[in-house]
Formats: C-alpha cells, sequence, structure tokens
C-alpha cells in the first residue's frame, strides 16, 4: 500500500507557453490531484499570477494528465493599449473579453448551438472546458456566425478617426465575413466617410492562425507601422498559408455530419486517420489529402507534404493540438529536425474550440507560410 501511495504522490512537471505573455510557465502536478478536480474529462488547474499585466492561467487537464487547453484570465484592466487603428476579430481566435480589454481591441463573440435550438455566446456564456465536455456527451453542437447586428454595434462605439480592420475566420466557414460587410454598408448610409475606412479582411482561416495573424499585426502596429504595410502582411498569410492537421478519429466529423454514419464507423473500424489541408487551393477550405493508421506515419506525411510545397524556403506558422502540449513540442522537435525550422518562429498553441466543435480535439498540427 506505501508503494501505491507514494506512486500517486509523485508529482509529475508540466510546462508550456502561456498565450498572453509568452513566459513559459513550469508547474507540477500529483495524479491524485489531477483525479480530485476532473469534471467530466477535463480537470482544471487554476496557477499563481505572473507577468504584466498581472494575470493568472487556468490549465486544462485530461484524466492522463496531458495538457488541453491554458486559459489566461487578467486580474484587473488598468490600461489599455491605444493603438493607431482600430481592430474587430471574433471569438474563434480563442481571446477572451478582458484580454481583448487590455489589448484595446474588439472580440465579437460566435454563439455554440446545443442540439439544434440553446445559443450561447462563446466565451461570455459557454467556454472551452463546456464544449470540450459537450463533444463527450450524446449532444449535437455546432456554431452560428457573428451577427450583422453585433458587427453594426461594434462599428458605432468605435473611435469614428481611425481606419479599422475587421478579421475574419474564412469565408468557407462562417458567414461572418458576409456579415461584416452588410453592417458596412448599413453604417455607411449614415457615416459614408467612416465606412470607407473599414477594412473587411478575411483570413481563409480560423482559431490558431487568426490568433497568430491578430497578434502579428499587433505588434506591427505597436511598431507604428502603416496601415499598408499591415493589409500587405494580412493578404500574404491569408494567400501563402497552408494548414495541415493529423485527426485521431473520425467521431467528430460524424457528429458534425462531414461525413455519413457508415464512413465514420468503418473508417474507425479501419484505423483511418486522415489529414486534412486547409488553403490548399488559396480558398480558405479544407481537403482530405491522404488516409494513415498512425500518428508517426501522419506526422511523416504532414513533412512529406510540406516538403513538396515550401521545398527551399524560409518559413514561419504556429504548431498547434488538441491532444496534449508535449505532442506538440514533439513535433515541432520533428519539425525542427526535417525541415530545419527557427523554433522562435513556430510557437505552440491549442486548436481553439471553433476547430474542435467541427473536428474534435484530437488532433494536431502546423500553419506555415512562407517568410516572403
Amino acid at each position: 500500500m506505501k508503494n501505491v501511495s507514494k506512486l500517486l504522490e509523485k508529482k509529475n512537471q508540466h510546462s508550456l507557453l502561456c498565450p498572453f505573455c509568452k513566459e513559459i510557465i513550469t508547474f507540477e502536478l500529483t495524479t491524485e490531484e489531477i483525479e480530485k478536480r476532473l469534471q467530466g474529462g477535463l480537470a482544471a488547474i487554476k496557477l499563481q499570477s505572473h507577468g504584466a499585466p498581472p494575470h493568472s492561467l487556468t490549465i486544462y487537464l485530461d484524466k492522463e494528465g496531458k495538457i488541453r487547453g491554458a486559459y489566461p484570465e487578467i486580474e484587473k484592466v488598468e490600461q489599455k493599449i491605444n493603438r493607431q487603428f482600430n481592430y474587430i476579430i471574433d471569438a474563434s481566435c480563442e481571446i477572451s473579453p478582458k484580454e481583448a480589454e487590455v489589448l484595446g481591441i474588439e472580440v465579437l463573440p460566435y454563439h455554440v448551438v446545443i442540439n439544434g435550438k440553446e445559443r450561447k455566446a462563446y466565451n461570455e456564456e459557454i467556454f472551452f472546458a463546456d464544449v470540450f465536455n459537450l463533444l463527450n456527451s450524446n449532444k449535437k453542437i455546432g456554431s452560428d456566425p457573428v451577427s450583422v447586428e453585433a458587427f453594426l454595434r461594434s462599428y458605432q462605439k468605435l473611435d469614428k478617426n481611425k481606419p479599422t480592420i475587421v478579421l475574419t475566420m474564412s469565408r468557407k466557414y462562417s458567414e461572418g465575413n458576409n456579415n461584416a460587410l452588410k453592417a458596412k454598408k448599413m453604417i455607411g448610409k449614415e457615416e459614408p466617410t467612416f465606412a470607407q475606412n473599414i477594412r473587411i479582411l478575411n483570413s481563409k482561416s480560423v482559431g490558431p492562425v487568426l490568433k497568430f495573424m491578430l497578434k502579428t499585426i499587433l505588434e506591427m502596429d505597436e511598431k507604428g507601422q502603416t496601415l499598408e504595410e499591415i493589409i500587405e502582411y494580412i493578404n500574404l498569410v491569408s494567400n501563402k498559408h497552408r494548414s495541415y492537421v493529423y485527426l485521431d478519429t473520425l467521431r467528430y466529423l460524424r457528429k458534425s455530419n462531414r461525413i455519413s454514419g457508415p464512413a465514420a464507423f468503418f473508417g474507425n473500424l479501419l484505423g483511418i486517420k486522415p489529414i486534412i489541408i486547409e488553403n490548399l487551393e488559396c480558398q480558405g477550405d479544407l481537403h482530405s489529402v491522404k488516409n494513415v493508421r498512425s500518428k508517426e506515419e501522419g506526422m511523416n506525411e504532414i513533412i512529406a507534404l510540406i516538403k513538396k510545397q515550401f521545398r527551399g524556403q524560409e518559413l514561419a506558422g504556429i504548431v498547434f493540438q488538441g491532444t496534449s502540449e508535449e505532442e506538440a513540442q514533439q513535433f515541432r522537435e520533428l519539425l525542427k529536425a526535417e525541415l530545419a525550422i527557427n523554433e522562435k518562429d513556430f510557437p505552440i498553441d491549442f486548436i481553439g474550440t471553433a476547430i474542435g466543435m467541427h473536428m474534435g480535439f484530437e488532433c494536431l498540427g502546423v500553419a506555415l507560410f512562407p517568410k516572403k
């Protein structure tokens, strides 16, 4: 019995990059501590405050101790950054309302739809852990885009003396981009000069890529780069990026009606695991390009596809995961060995709820684009 107790008390060390301040955070937990906190499929651990402005991190781990998500919580918004331009983005970027307030931007919630009836605003009424647990229940979940009315309300409260950048998820995934355009047309009837300075841009992606683009253009804003330079960067990444995703199961594609029941059943029975590419033809949509039988085979196939697409080019991007932080770190090491990437150019982030509710969280991938 003593040996069992000692095993349970053994602390496992975890580390991850804080999504807000980019500081490497290390913490220790015992298996017993994780088991005590489990609710549904996740255990929530709130870490001590750090950084400036002070913020804590809520870490979500599964029963195996794998980090499934990390979300910052700003303790007090004392001062927000004064931007050159107004910025609007949807909540698929996984930036919370308080974080958005500090960053000096507007984040608009999309709605999670439960069983086709109940609608809840993401990051206001429903959060990552809720969606994770709903996915593993018998309930069906989907999403509704940011509405025309929400964009219109956002436009009306902006600083009218500044140009506005609206960065939306891909038109292929959501009506959000079209709704932003409709709202611009409506406000243009009353304030035509202001409306002319609203730039609505299709990211041709979602989730971690959207967040990566946003954080980069905010850094460009702080450095005093021009509106034209920022838009040029957005267009570069939108048109040139490719995302390569390995899915460990077909179950969630079935739940979101992206494949048929028989296809999912026999695919899982045969151990088929698809490789999906986003933006293959620069349209911001998804293409299933290969089926593999294991994660190792999937990672090697992704490397081969990247070499074929980007041979000889210097790359930047982001590694994203829904399985665990540790697996993402291992994948990045493989990318370094095979593609000679610079680790600093490839941060690790979570896939986010917008992707997870349609593809599931059992996935691992990378998005990349040429630096020039």
